[in-house]
């Protein structure tokens, strides 16, 4: 089931959720936030941060276990958490296309992505748009991609990318 409509969501956080055993025909995510591309509201009213600490994701197929999109977002965390055996065609764990206007700071940290695959590119994370990103004590174990991005893909429109990256196990066997 969803939820839409005009609902105003500001500072979620998700802690402790495992979710599991989820096949998706939709090829978005299990938890998905988008803005429809014809919205009225305006940007400055529209900013929230979102949070996802010790959650568990896993065999999760056809859909990515996060997907945001369009949306003025200024903070996501992740942190403690898990992303195992998950398939979709873009970023299994976390796929994000943000709007140019306003950058958000994402932070992964202490989290693990597990045997995640992505059909296209980015096996665990697939991140577009604009913003910047700190990637923090992680392990990325047997993430794979078709084509690119076997862990990781970032795509920025900016002409210099905030990347901070410490501590990161990265892993193929």
């Amino acid at each position: 089931s969803s939820l839409s409509g005009n609902i105003r969501l500001e500072n979620i956080t998700m802690k402790n959720i495992k979710l599991s055993n989820n096949n998706l025909l939709e090829k978005t995510g299990l938890i998905s936030f988008s803005k429809s591309k014809t919205s009225t509201v305006p940007p400055q009213s529209s900013q929230w941060t979102l949070s996802l600490q010790d959650c568990t994701f896993e065999s999760i197929h056809g859909a990515s276990a996060l997907f945001i999109e369009m949306l003025e977002i200024t903070k996501i965390t992740i942190a403690q958490s898990v992303f195992r055996n998950i398939t979709n065609t873009i970023g299994s764990a976390l796929n994000y296309d943000a709007s140019p206007i306003n950058p958000a700071l994402i932070s992964i940290k202490d989290s693990l992505f597990l045997k995640n695959h992505a059909s296209e590119s980015g096996g665990a994370i697939a991140l577009a748009g604009s913003y910047s990103i700190e990637i923090l004590k992680n392990q990325f174990l047997e993430n794979t991609a078709q084509y690119s991005g076997g862990a990781i893909i970032l795509n920025s429109l900016k002409q210099n990318l905030d990347l901070q990256m410490q501590q990161v196990h990265l892993q193929y066997l």
